[in-house]
């Protein structure tokens, strides 16, 4: 029948005439998209994934499509590399339903070593870390913890401490090494020996009617939290310590009194 007569004799017949909208039917159209099977990469930088998906509902015959490549009959797709994919599946009334895939890899021959670990000294961070990869595919990105990936393997200015340090590989695969930066602080001996005499000098803190005395290494190291105390109260009290000493015997503390 004619658009003309039908419109006609809903007229006449008083009928309403309601035009659906597309969108509306596809929501209640049933047709669903699910992901029937995975095979992961075999290695990093490969391409030889798989994804297989079901569809149900709606009005057959469906299209499938991957990434949107474009939309073809085939349910399964391979040639995929590692990483998040979205599948995409549309029926016979124009409807779309998508959903997504992640294909990971099943090995990684991409490794990552230290090569080379520089102590830091204390209170000025100067320590370093260089690593080296190796494997995966090219070209690689390094970080260190939670910091942004850069280009070169190499990482200064750091305090002593336990790292954690991550190389990308251009296929996205990583891998990942922990490593310590060590601490090359103050001594007794070479540091903090003289700070103490030449201020006990003007200060009698060597003098044996004072408490803690401060005459030998045992004492001064039994005291060493005492001293950072003090310190910090603007010790000793015949002059002032300046702000590189207090750091000097505040690390070589912390550090365990290393004679």
């Amino acid at each position: 029948m004619r658009p003309t007569l039908v419109m006609m004799f809903l007229f006449l017949s008083g009928c309403t005439y309601e035009r659906f909208d597309p969108a509306t039917l596809c929501a209640v159209s049933g047709l669903e998209l699910t992901i029937g099977s995975v095979t992961d990469v075999t290695v990093c930088g490969a391409s030889d994934g798989a994804i297989v998906v079901v569809g149900a509902g709606g009005t057959a015959p469906y299209e499938f499509e991957l990434d949107g490549a474009g939309f073809a009959s085939a349910s399964s797709f391979g040639g995929i590399a590692a990483g998040a994919h979205t599948v995409s599946i549309r029926d016979a009334k124009g409807c779309v339903r998508t959903t997504p895939a992640s294909v990971s890899v099943t090995t990684t021959t991409l490794q990552l070593s230290v090569s080379s670990s520089i102590n830091s000294g204390c209170p000025t961070p100067n320590g370093g870390i260089s690593v080296t990869a190796a494997g995966g595919q090219e070209p690689y990105r390094y970080k260190l913890n939670s910091t942004a990936y850069q280009s070169q393997p190499v990482f200064s200015g750091l305090a002593a401490g336990t790292y954690s340090v991550a190389v990308e590989d251009a296929s996205g695969c990583v891998a990942t090494t922990n490593t310590t930066v060590e601490r090359n602080g103050p001594t007794f001996s070479v540091d903090i020996q003289a700070i103490i005499a030449n201020n006990c000098a003007t200060s009698r803190c060597h003098d044996g009617g004072r408490s803690p005395k401060l005459t030998t290494y045992a004492e001064i190291s039994a005291n060493g939290n005492s001293i950072v105390s003090a310190i910090n109260r603007n010790m000793p009290p015949g002059g002032k310590l300046t702000a590189t000493e207090i750091n000097l015997i505040t690390c070589w503390v912390n550090d365990g009194t290393p004679q």
